[in-house]
């Protein structure tokens, strides 16, 4: 599989890179803030991955939809008008497209999990580093997306060090359940990305679970 990856000399997505390269995927554009993809690139590329910036991924989405190509985008802070966007564009043009705010399958592991829990509360605290722009992170909001946010309390914590941790207290009448998840290696991500980048094709439309 041809992929063009934007945003490669990113935290992420340098390790994203790192590893599809290592499991023989090719790539025929890599671009960043210095070095802009250019359209060559999306003609010749079988998917797109992106994670970059809200502003640098809607404007790669409407390559995506001009040339039909599956998109994987890993950029956090989207409007709901934005990923509504993207739902309508992506199934009229026949592609598929995953907005994920997480690559980890455990986070979405757990969130399946919170919502077939009973609960009165759900106290979410997360922690980064404090490089972490946006508060909430994706993630948190991405966990307690669906459920009652009257019942819900997030808080967040910035770190002066490397910290990627989400403890969650799922409170009721008969018990607390307590899930503490902490990630140590990014490489999880770029295991999670390879998973969607097999589905490409399955779908027609957004995802935002892998």
């Amino acid at each position: 599989m041809n992929l063009v990856l934007n945003g490669y000399s990113g935290k992420i997505g340098n390790v994203v890179y790192e590893y599809l390269k290592s499991r023989n995927y090719e790539f025929v554009g890599l671009g960043d803030k210095e070095h802009p993809l250019v359209e060559d690139m999306i003609r010749k590329a079988d998917a797109i991955i992106d994670f970059s910036t809200t502003k640098s991924a809607v404007s790669l989405f409407e390559l995506a939809i001009k040339y039909k190509k599956n998109m994987i985008i890993g950029t956090t802070g989207f409007t709901e008008k934005e990923l509504q966007h993207f739902a309508d564009k992506s199934k009229d043009c026949g592609i598929s497209l995953f907005v994920v705010y997480n690559f980890l399958p455990s986070i979405h592991f757990i969130k399946k999990l919170l919502e077939n829990l009973d609960y009165e509360k759900v106290l979410l605290i997360e922690s980064h580093h404090k490089s972490k722009a946006d508060i909430p992170s994706g993630t948190a909001k991405f966990l307690v997306k669906n459920l009652d946010e009257q019942r819900v309390e997030i808080i967040s914590n910035r770190t002066e060090f490397f910290c990627y941790e989400h403890k969650i207290n799922i409170i009721n009448q008969f018990e607390n359940i307590e899930i503490a998840h902490r990630c140590y290696n990014k490489i999880g991500y770029a295991k999670g990305v390879e998973l969607a980048l097999k589905q490409l094709g399955l779908f027609i439309g957004l995802r935002q679970e892998i």
